[in-house]
């Protein structure tokens, strides 16, 4: 007589008596006995299919709760965020805020091109500004930094919601403001404010008035010719990460221009103890680029001290006028020596083989709604951002930001550099 295993598939109670188990069972066989053994668990094994199948019974609950949960289609999720998109960009203002008739349907108020602010040639200049909010602008022109009295200019405002004007004559070395009236609320009186211009590339000491000026003049020899650093893996990369004013103020850096742009540039200077410093210092190293914490104009601090006579220490996030370099880190706060300048400082580290990447904050306001900054609130009250202007000019990439208005806002510090001129 011949035996054989045979293994049955049974229900073995446990704890909780709903997992199934498996039994072992050893039986003397006949010939012919163990294939009529085999339908008998091909038939077990159906009835405990059919158990698992019936609703409500304890190993159908269980195995039902140790499924995996399908997922929405993705059809689904494309018409739900098509949805979202037709309703959101169809609100108008009278659904968002109290500011009645104004439709703030972001895309009619999208503007990609790139001439906001102050376009110059010598015979007239094209001042544009984003302000959908407003139901007035005028231009107030002023023939100096600390004049008082002005000249006002009325702009007219186009669908997309930006106001603009064409002033005739040379204008170079010009100041000027924005004179904007914001609709008052429940039929309330208009609020007059008088603002600098957000995409200015120059201004007076500590942020007084936004400037005019001739890009052209600005640029120091060479300046069309100038090219980034290239790396062959941009991992290669050695970061020297430094603050201008840091970088040289020290008494004994051996640097004349101390705390300033043309300071961090200086050769051939030496420390009390005999040791380089400056770009003589950066150069021994053998980094590959400086990171320069915010050079763009910000809030703190008086830029009319002198190195000796700081009274105020800042890094530079507070930023007020994005597309201007710091004045407090040029000879001259007034006039065009701090672009001049800013353009000589990245020429001269690319002359050395050193990039120069920039801190670039937008995200960073100085104050919102009231003070010095020209917030994008005081031209647009339901907005957080105003756009800003792309730009391209050969340096190299850096930290920023993306636009929620049209598209990226370039995160380098080309933008900076170009927006100058």
């Amino acid at each position: 007589m011949q035996k054989a295993i045979l293994i049955m598939a049974a229900t073995v109670p446990t704890g909780d008596g709903t997992r199934p188990a498996t039994s072992a069972i050893t039986a003397p066989c006949k010939p012919g006995t163990l294939s009529r053994r085999r339908d008998l668990v091909k038939k077990e094994n159906c009835c405990h299919a059919n158990r698992l199948d019936k609703r409500r019974h304890r190993r159908h609950d269980w195995v039902m709760n140790k499924r995996r949960r399908r997922s929405l289609p993705g059809d689904f999720w494309i018409w739900l965020t098509w949805i979202i998109f037709s309703v959101a960009t169809n609100l108008t203002a009278a659904e968002t805020i109290s500011l009645p008739s104004v439709n703030s349907n972001f895309m009619l108020y999208r503007y990609s091109q790139n001439d906001l602010g102050p376009t110059y040639t010598p015979q007239s200049t094209t001042l544009k500004l984003w302000a959908p909010t407003s139901s007035k602008v005028e231009v107030a022109l002023f023939e100096q930094a600390d004049s008082t009295s002005f000249s006002a200019t009325p702009m007219t405002c186009d669908r997309h919601g930006i106001w603009s004007v064409t002033m005739t004559g040379n204008l170079d070395g010009k100041y000027y403001r924005y004179q904007i009236a914001l609709p008052g609320a429940d039929g309330s009186p208009p609020t007059v404010v008088q603002v600098n211009d957000p995409y200015a590339r120059g201004c007076s000491a500590n942020t007084g008035k936004t400037l005019i000026y001739e890009p052209a003049k600005t640029n120091p020899e060479g300046w069309e010719q100038d090219q980034y650093v290239r790396l062959r893996h941009n991992v290669d990369a050695v970061l020297y990460e430094v603050h201008v004013r840091d970088f040289s103020i020290n008494r004994n850096s051996g640097i004349a221009q101390r705390g300033k742009f043309l300071g961090m540039v200086e050769t051939g200077t030496r420390t009390a103890e005999g040791q380089k410093s400056g770009l003589d210092h950066l150069a021994e190293l053998g980094i590959t680029h400086v990171h320069l914490l915010p050079v763009n104009d910000y809030a703190g601090g008086d830029e009319r001290q002198k190195a000796d006579e700081y009274t105020w220490y800042n890094w530079g996030y507070d930023p007020v006028l994005y597309a201007t370099p710091e004045g407090s880190y040029a000879r001259e706060p007034d006039g065009t020596a701090r672009q001049r300048e800013f353009k000589q400082l990245v020429q001269t580290f690319h002359q050395h083989q050193i990039g120069v990447v920039v801190d670039v904050v937008f995200n960073h306001t100085a104050s919102t709604g009231s003070g010095l900054f020209p917030s994008s609130t005081r031209f647009s009250p339901d907005t957080i951002t105003a756009p800003m202007p792309p730009a391209t000019t050969p340096m190299e990439p850096a930290a920023g930001m993306n636009s929620p208005r049209n598209g990226p806002w370039p995160g380098n510090s080309s933008w900076i550099a170009s927006s100058i001129g």
